[in-house]
């Protein structure tokens, strides 16, 4: 009897062994297939390498569904992000939608009749999203627009859908934390790589224009309290400065700390009011005067090392000021596009974008959509920093509520010198996160824990039709 159970343990231990070299085979061998695959035909290698990756992280993709459905499309538009071999990025024609349109579907298949808060939100990102589709449509049919506002508007169907219908207890919000701080990690790690081996065909896709993302990975690694992410996200993103040191990087982690602090203060409605009332008048005095602004980094790309290009900047803005003053409320009401032609590098006629998103959006729909597109941002932070208040700064997920707002806030404070959102792809991944944060804020009803102590014990929920 000893000796069948000691020889089925053995046949048990050699065939585990076994699976488990020719699972590594199989990986090596397909890894090898993609190697190659992307060098000769760049489109197969990404659709190997996506079918690999969905079905070794299926289980993970399923456990999200159950668990967190809040993460699984901010998750999935990171995935297709690292999985770009400049496929997406680098395209000018209606494949570089495929990232919106995954995170999309997801989005749908994942929502499940989610909860109906978060109206004022989501009004202003229909008006916006309605606003500049129909006018990038009209343009294009009758005006022959070419570089519209579709990057900027159509991800936002992502926020429009619905919000997720459940978020988890703290194990399950944990769990999806620590899935988007490694893999946002990753990204961060990857920019670093792609610096060094000087791989000039793939900064497209890891950009310092996604530093958000490598905020994220360290704000959602604190959130979950992982040390060993903590540290693989803070080494990531110093590695990702040093082997690129733009000023990017300083902005969103002085960005990200100032989030923090904002949500540690919890200022009650009537301030938040002020203070948006003195975001919107800053942003107005910075786009009016972004040359000064751009003569001010001078003396950091001096002290980095850095090439200057702030005559190029200044350039495009003062360009893009010019045809705003002409039409300042509603501009071409988005019929016309997001790009000028400027000189660079000697050559004219160059067309670029604004590397100001704010700018850009005000030049093609007007004043009018830069507010609403800057109300999106206002309205997160509101809701944000309300559902903080209700469910505890300490608490599990008012850690989740704050890390994805810092990303959130990061991502609004860099569009201001970086085209973000006329790439699809990033704009989508934007977007993703402000699903993820609406859905903890005002998603569906979630159980506090037991030591939370902010809410009466007769009443420890959080109620869906919570407002900023």
């Amino acid at each position: 009897m000893l000796f069948r159970r000691y020889a089925i343990q053995m046949r048990t231990a050699v065939v585990g062994v076994v699976r488990s070299q020719l699972t590594r085979g199989a990986l090596l061998v397909l890894l090898l297939i993609v190697g190659v695959a992307t060098g000769r035909y760049p489109l197969g290698g990404v659709l190997l390498a996506g079918a690999v990756v969905l079905m070794l992280a299926w289980p993970l993709f399923q456990r999200l569904a159950r668990e967190a459905s809040w993460a699984l499309p901010l998750v999935v538009a990171v995935l297709v992000i690292l999985l770009d071999f400049g496929v997406f990025s680098s395209s000018t024609g209606l494949i570089r939608y495929t990232p919106t349109v995954v995170v999309l579907a997801v989005v749908v298949a994942m929502r499940g009749g989610g909860a109906r808060s978060g109206f004022a939100l989501w009004m202003a990102a229909a008006v916006l999203c309605c606003y500049g589709l129909f006018g990038t449509i009209y343009g294009r049919m009758f005006f022959g627009t070419q570089d519209g506002a579709l990057p900027v508007v159509l991800p936002i169907f992502i926020c429009l859908v619905g919000w997720a219908r459940q978020v988890g207890d703290d194990v399950q919000l944990r769990f999806a934390l620590k899935v988007i701080a490694f893999l946002c990690s990753v990204f961060a790690l990857g920019c670093a790589a792609i610096n060094l081996a000087g791989l000039s065909g793939e900064t497209s896709v890891f950009s310092h224009e996604k530093a958000f993302l490598i905020v994220l990975a360290v704000a959602c690694a604190s959130a979950a309290r992982s040390r060993w992410l903590i540290v693989l996200s803070l080494v990531g993103a110093l590695v990702a400065f040093a082997t690129y040191p733009a000023a990017t990087y300083a902005v969103a982690a002085l960005t990200g700390l100032l989030t923090f602090a904002l949500v540690r203060w919890s200022p009650d409605r009537s301030t938040r009011t002020l203070l948006g009332v003195g975001a919107m008048a800053g942003v107005l005095w910075a786009v009016l005067h972004v040359d000064f602004l751009v003569g001010l980094t001078g003396t950091y790309f001096t002290t980095v090392g850095k090439t200057d290009n702030g005559s190029t900047r200044v350039a495009l803005y003062q360009s893009a000021l010019q045809q705003l003053s002409a039409e300042p409320v509603f501009a071409h009401l988005f019929t016309g596009d997001l790009t000028v032609a400027t000189t660079l590098s000697g050559q004219s006629g160059v067309v670029l974008p604004i590397h100001n998103d704010y700018l850009g959006i005000a030049m093609s729909g007007g004043i009018v959509a830069s507010a609403l597109f800057l109300s999106v941002f206002m309205l997160a932070n509101g809701y944000a920093i309300h559902a903080v208040k209700i469910c505890g700064f300490s608490n599990t997920r008012g850690r989740a509520i704050t890390a994805l707002l810092s990303s959130v806030n990061t991502a609004a404070v860099i569009a201001f010198a970086n085209p973000i959102f006329m790439n699809p792809e990033t704009s989508t991944a934007f977007y993703a996160i402000v699903f993820a944060l609406i859905s903890l804020c005002v998603g569906a009803v979630a159980e506090l824990p037991q030591e939370s102590g902010r809410l009466d014990p007769q009443d420890r929920r959080i109620p869906t039709s919570a407002t900023p």
